[in-house]
């Protein structure tokens, strides 16, 4: 399974920049991960701010193959325990028919209007993390669940 995480604004800490590269490494094994990083858009007044989750979100989408399943991360979004999660990756695996791309959108969120059938929405935690540590989490998560899958030692 190709995995594509789709991010607003690229890592600039050294913390996350060296988690990343980690996790990109780490993933390697169960297929690899690409990342696409997109510039945030400017909010120039109250009335952009409202437009800027659908553009980034639309952005967000254009940077990466048209075909994927994907899986927007969103507050609203389901939240799973490791084993719930690892099983929802597998579903996924089986049933998407090209790559997986999350979608981690900007300090305003994304605009999961734009979600399609067989898309999911996936909530990381009830709690809210700085961008560059939610992307760390997304990508220690897809970790864990496809160790699971596999049964390798990483989730014990």
């Amino acid at each position: 399974m190709k995995l594509h995480i789709a991010a607003i604004g690229k890592p600039r800490a050294g913390w996350a920049v060296a988690a990343l590269d980690h996790y990109q490494k780490f993933l390697k094994k169960y297929g690899g991960a690409e990342f696409h990083f997109v510039p945030a858009m400017r909010i120039a007044g109250s009335a952009s701010a409202e437009k800027i989750p659908a553009g980034e979100t639309a952005r967000l989408i254009a940077a990466v193959p048209e075909r994927s399943t994907r899986v927007f991360l969103d507050r609203t979004g389901r939240l799973f325990d490791s084993e719930q999660w690892a099983a929802q990756v597998g579903r996924i695996r089986q049933d998407s028919r090209g790559p997986v791309t999350f979608l981690v959108g900007g300090p305003l969120g994304l605009d999961i209007s734009q979600k399609r059938p067989g898309d999911l929405i996936w909530s990381l935690s009830a709690l809210t993390f700085p961008h560059e540590m939610a992307l760390v989490i997304l990508c220690e998560q897809l970790a864990r669940g496809l160790s699971i899958l596999r049964g390798d030692d990483y989730h014990n």
